[in-house]
């Protein structure tokens, strides 16, 4: 998939109101992951031959490196790469731990114009 159309792709399938990014020359085709400001995770994700690094809160000089690396990184916000998880892991948990009442939020206060 081209770095555009995935970016498209992520907004719609997470929810978020914009999917910032820097794209290199190439299709997304492994993609790295690290929900929350996972920027620091970008040396990992091209030692590993990912195509993309999929995280928020990333930096001017992170889309800089990226860009001189050759991936596509990907900035989705910090509540929407987070919160996709939410309810599998509270599956998870309450499965694990029938004792224990879980709870969930999906909520953030940060508003996008």
């Amino acid at each position: 998939m081209e770095p555009q159309q995935f970016a498209q792709y992520l907004k719609q399938r997470l929810g978020a109101p914009s999917v910032k990014f820097a794209a290199a020359d190439r299709t997304v085709k492994t993609v790295a992951l690290c929900g929350g400001a996972g920027a620091d995770c970008l040396e990992d994700a091209i030692r590993v031959g990912a195509d993309a690094l999929l995280t928020s809160e990333v930096k001017q000089h992170e889309y800089l490196a990226a860009a001189a690396a050759g991936i596509s990184i990907f900035d989705a916000g910090h509540f929407d790469t987070e919160d996709v998880v939410i309810e599998p892991l509270w599956e998870y948990l309450t499965k694990q731990f029938a004792d224990v009442e879980f709870f969930t939020t999906h909520h953030t206060v940060i508003r996008a114009v």
